[in-house]
Order: C-alpha cells, then sequence, then structure tokens
C-alpha cells in the first residue's frame, strides 16, 4: 500500500517538479507579513477584513509604501501631503539600509555566533540538569549523556 503509494509520486515528472531554482524566501516573507496584519489566533474568515488585508499586504509588497499609498490615496481622491510622502520615503530608505545591513557577511557572523552560543549554554544547562534529551538540546548532547 505505502508502495503505490510512492510509486505515483515517485516518477521522473514528480522530481523534476520538486527541483525547481527557487527558494521560498519570498513566499515565507510574504507570509510573515500577512501574519503581522492578520495573525493566526484571530478568525476573519467570515468577514471582507481578511481579503482587505492581504490585499494591502500584497499591495505594500508589490509596489512598496510610497506607489502603494499613492496608488491607494489617488483611487480615493484623497490629497496625501508631504508629510505622508517624507514618512514613507524615510521608511523605504530605513527598510534598503535593514535589507543592506542584514546582507553584510560579518553581520550574519555574529548572529550565527550567538545562535550557537545560546546552543551551547542550553546544552551546558541540560548537563547539568542531566537531561537526556530536551527542547533546543543538540543531538550530540543526548548521544553523550547515553554512552
Amino acid at each position: 500500500m505505502i508502495k503505490a503509494i510512492f510509486d505515483e509520486f515517485m516518477t521522473v515528472k514528480q522530481m523534476e517538479m520538486c527541483s525547481h531554482i527557487w527558494d521560498t524566501q519570498m513566499n515565507e516573507s510574504l507570509n510573515q507579513s500577512i501574519a503581522n496584519f492578520a495573525p493566526k489566533t484571530h478568525n476573519y474568515s467570515t468577514t471582507m477584513l481578511l481579503h482587505c488585508q492581504i490585499s494591502m499586504c500584497i499591495g505594500l509588497y508589490n509596489f512598496g509604501p510610497i506607489g502603494y499609498y499613492t496608488k491607494l490615496f489617488d483611487e480615493l481622491n484623497i490629497d496625501m501631503g508631504m508629510t505622508m510622502l517624507d514618512f514613507l520615503g524615510r521608511r523605504e530608505e530605513k527598510v534598503a539600509y535593514d535589507c543592506k545591513y542584514q546582507n553584510r557577511f560579518h553581520v550574519k557572523c555574529k548572529y550565527a555566533f550567538k545562535q550557537q552560543t545560546a546552543m551551547r549554554e542550553a546544552n551546558m544547562e541540560a548537563q547539568i540538569k542531566n537531561q537526556e534529551y530536551g527542547s533546543g538540546m543538540g543531538l550530540q548532547l543526548g548521544i553523550q549523556t547515553q554512552q
């Protein structure tokens, strides 16, 4: 029975579909943006609110804050004003700077070092408590305590 299920999905055509050159980073980023506007802990499925929030996220994602709000205000025949444009411009500059900063090699190394340090500390605490395996614990530690 299991072999029949696997055989259905283990064809060359199915494998080629799974072997694409794209990653899921952009999709995960958009999902995170939507979750900021429409948290999963709230159910908006029976209202237009969810549709509006998702549409807003997609618009901001595709056009950026200045482009999205300019189109929105033009559609509603509302004058945006220079203060709003200035605020959105500074926001876009901050996002661009943060993106460039986070892609620097030394920043990535610093972040990875912090993660590794936190994992080591959690492993040490687990060893002190004599746990065999727990949340956040490395597999290597579990193997060491069994020996």
